[in-house]
């Protein structure tokens, strides 16, 4: 279900060297055990990336449910029995299966989803992944073409002393086989399709809800996208270079699917799940609002363009179509800012123009960081925040590689951020939007609802949006609609 790019080559080379520490030979499947030992390792990471646990246990509960039933159809492996699922702090519309049988739902999804049946093939299709074992048939693939790599270049790499540069030449060449492991990942989410439409068939849920979420999770990114300036050229780059099948191609394999009877009873329980649930974009306590982020936790704000674009994929994401912002809450370790600066080099990455500086009176490291890969040579900005108990670090970046060329005004959205970056009192607690269900009442139209809400933009098209409604459907007298309030 998840929209990605490829995992970055010093991703898998950590993937690796954990796996490799199981005890398993170099290139070869791992086993269910040594997988749980993975996912134990390495899943922490991806959980604080996207924001941590959703902290609502009969949420969570009504989705292991939903697993659970949904699993029992199928035989999986000995070892992953019983699937462990969470809900990921988010409102990216996402899911994924990880290593040693766990699997991911986002609750920005849970509030794209308007049926139970929707739900169920989301699962479904990260069961159809644990199912087959994709996660480690992957890794396995992917230690092969590591392999392959250092085998092919072993001469030049014996001419070379240096381990950085021997790293960026393996890099490099794992670079050019990214449409080789694009392509296996890609007939892994197809197969996983498959298998969701046969748990889905043989627990009676229509088969037709599944291809229609997918259709507005792909609507709500491409709206977002635009939204940002990205154009059809470069979005139709990145899917091209993408290991996710192409929307079209995901609908054409599906085949035939099979429509059926609302389940009331199911939408309902699904309903009032989703109800009160945090709709708005939270990284580690801190909130994006009316273009502002405050985090009251840390007692840190800053200004962000109303037009950009923002994830959890590497802490939060802030992104135009040119340049990216990338901020992280670190716990020093009794570190301090002189310690970072006395970091020159690290790995491939140099550390120029270190300065002790204040930031409407916080103290702040600033620096440029460089990195020299293969001939290119690329850098970003770099500030880290002394909050006390923690760092707050933010890393600009423009474009793709092409930010040792970067001018000021190519750093708009990252000079903006750290000129603006303030303290706010501290209370802990954001002030979030919520999403509210209830049934369709007589008088009510799509226009009136819609003025009802807080959705970003085009609120009508919005409502429509997260409620699956076409452009000229009506609303009907006793149905469930979603706002955000």
């Amino acid at each position: 279900m998840r929209p990605r790019l490829m995992a970055r080559p010093t991703a898998i080379v950590v993937a690796l060297i954990l796996l490799a520490a199981c005890g398993r030979p170099f290139g070869a499947v791992a086993t269910v055990e040594q997988e749980r030992q993975l996912g134990e390792e390495s899943l922490p990471v991806l959980i604080n990336a996207m924001g941590g646990i959703y902290a609502d246990r009969a949420l969570r509960q009504y989705v292991q449910g939903l697993t659970d039933e949904l699993a029992a159809t199928v035989e999986l492996a000995e070892g992953y029995e019983p699937l462990r699922v969470e809900i990921l702090d988010t409102e990216m519309p996402s899911a994924y299966a990880g290593a040693g049988g766990a699997i991911f739902v986002t609750r920005g999804l849970l509030g794209m989803v308007t049926t139970e049946a929707e739900l169920a093939g989301v699962i479904a299709h990260e069961i159809g992944h644990v199912l087959k074992r994709h996660v480690a048939l992957g890794i396995a693939a992917r230690e092969r073409q590591v392999k392959d790599v250092v085998d092919e270049q072993q001469p030049r790499l014996r001419q070379i002393r240096s381990r950085s540069t021997q790293m960026s030449i393996i890099r490099a060449e794992l670079e050019k086989r990214l449409p080789d492991a694009a392509e296996f990942s890609r007939a892994q989410e197809l197969e996983a399709d498959q298998l969701a439409l046969q748990m889905l068939t043989a627990k009676g849920y229509p088969t037709s809800g599944f291809k229609d979420l997918l259709v507005r999770v792909s609507t709500l990114q491409a709206r977002k996208l635009d939204a940002i300036g990205v154009s059809s050229e470069r979005i139709a780059s990145y899917r091209q270079r993408s290991s996710y099948p192409k929307l079209a191609d995901r609908v054409a394999a599906l085949g035939s699917l099979r429509s059926g009877e609302p389940d009331p009873d199911g939408q309902e329980r699904l309903m009032k799940m989703i109800n009160g649930m945090i709709f708005d974009n939270i990284y580690d306590g801190g909130v994006i609002k009316g273009g502002v982020y405050r985090n009251e936790r840390y007692g840190l704000g800053f200004d962000v363009e109303e037009e950009v674009l923002t994830d959890h994929s590497r802490g939060l994401q802030i992104a135009t179509a040119d340049e990216m912002v990338i901020v992280r809450f670190d716990r020093p370790n009794d570190r301090s800012l002189d310690d970072i600066m006395e970091i020159s080099e690290f790995g491939q990455l140099t550390f120029e123009n270190q300065q002790r500086v204040d930031i409407n009176g916080l103290s702040a490291l600033t620096a440029e960081i460089r990195s020299t890969r293969e001939d290119v040579d690329t850098t970003a900005r770099l500030t880290v925040l002394d909050l006390g108990r923690v760092f707050a670090t933010l890393i600009g970046v423009v474009g793709e590689s092409e930010g040792a060329d970067a001018s000021e005004d190519d750093r708009a959205l990252y000079n903006g951020i750290v000129g603006s970056i303030r303290k706010v009192p501290k209370s802990g607690v954001p002030d979030v939007r919520r999403y509210r269900t209830r049934k369709v009442e007589a008088g009510d139209t799509v226009a009136a609802l819609a003025a009802e809400t807080t959705f970003d933009g085009d609120k009508e098209a919005a409502l429509r949006l997260w409620n699956g409604l076409g452009p000229d459907d009506d609303l009907e007298v006793g149905q469930w609609i979603k706002l955000v309030k």
